[in-house]
């Protein structure tokens, strides 16, 4: 007798299992396909057109409600229980009391699963609302990510850099990705079916950017003030007189590392400077004029070079060069420094010529 009925639990088990399991879920299957256009239709005014990226948010429990409520209405079937809903009025989400409550239901809705009358009930109705809402603002994402990058390419670090410049930092868009990611062809990635590591990777990258765009303010910070200073100089060199100019010269040299004499005030020969180091002579015509430097300038630093013996010539100026005073110089192989060279040697006083 005892052998009997453990077979016949056996038998009832397999029945269950095998049998009644798969047709209750088949008949589960079917009714979604019945209600899809409905639950499409219903959640509608839960996408919200005026925003062109929606967050997803899963369904409150009291729209679950109505939207059970409003099934049972709409298709009069005694499939839909009104289990869920009768006992679930009375209480809100934030109640203690509703979360006991919820998990007798869960208990209950485990049992009514192994049952062959299972029926369709509220959590049916989340579990499906969500998976359609998540859909559609999947789709809504898809293609409006399409229209804003349209040179993405179907590559992670491509993906990664496009969501970055629409989103930047915010992480909450990243779950559309992942389900991109499901369904596109990308090799090489092991978060492909983990949000998880999908959000760590995409925060190591913003880190990354981060730590390079403070950087770069950084580094702004400092030439700014370097420019605020040659501002400075330029801007003094202009009110200089001219043997002011040229004292600034020879302090300007001197920090470039080069031996500096001054010519006498008068019959210089064509040279104001003298720049000596171990290879070679330098002469240098100094021109702190208010007026663009023409060919005469040039005519004496070609002179002085034979004068003083010199190398090589340069005229430096707080101006510029007129274009037959520039073709001159080039004849002559003579160097010119005009106000934006002028302004490159001062920032950079220590590089030698």
């Amino acid at each position: 007798m005892f052998e009997f009925i453990i077979v016949c639990l056996v038998l009832y088990a397999l029945f269950e299992g095998f049998i009644l399991d798969p047709i209750c879920k088949a008949k589960s299957e079917r009714f979604k396909n019945t209600i899809e256009n409905f639950t499409i239709n219903f959640i509608q005014p839960l996408i919200k057109k005026d925003e062109k990226y929606q967050i997803f948010e899963p369904v409150s429990f009291e729209t679950v409600k109505i939207y059970t409520k409003l099934l049972k209405d709409e298709f009069n079937t005694s499939y839909i229980s009104d289990f869920c809903c009768d006992y679930t009025q009375n209480f809100s989400q934030n109640d203690s009391k509703f979360q006991i409550l919820q998990h007798n239901l869960d208990l209950s809705e485990q049992k009514y699963q192994k049952t062959y009358d299972r029926k369709w009930t509220v959590y049916h109705s989340r579990d499906f609302l969500n998976e359609l809402l998540f859909k559609a603002l999947y789709e809504k994402f898809v293609k409006q990510f399409a229209i804003d990058n349209p040179d993405c390419e179907n590559d992670w670090y491509s993906i990664r850099e496009c969501y970055f410049n629409t989103f930047e930092c915010n992480t909450s868009y990243l779950i559309y990705i992942s389900e991109y990611f499901k369904h596109a062809h990308i090799d090489n990635l092991n978060f492909k079916n983990n949000i998880e590591i999908l959000i760590y990777e995409y925060q190591k990258y913003i880190n990354e950017i981060d730590t390079h765009l403070k950087a770069n303010e950084y580094k702004k910070l400092i030439i700014n003030d370097e420019i605020l200073e040659t501002s400075k100089d330029i801007n003094m060199i202009d009110s200089m007189s001219g043997i002011e100019f040229e004292e600034f010269l020879k302090d300007l040299f001197q920090e470039k590392g080069y031996k500096v004499s001054l010519t006498q005030n008068t019959g210089d020969q064509g040279a104001d400077l003298i720049l000596d180091n171990i290879n070679e002579k330098i002469i240098v015509q100094a021109k702190r004029y208010s007026t663009k430097v023409s060919n005469k300038a040039i005519q004496e630093a070609a002179a002085a070079i034979k004068y003083y013996n010199a190398n090589r010539a340069i005229v430096i100026t707080n101006n510029y060069f007129t274009n037959s005073a520039i073709a001159l110089a080039a004849a002559n192989k003579i160097e010119l420094w005009d106000r934006d060279v002028l302004i490159k040697h001062i920032k950079y006083k220590h590089f030698k010529l």
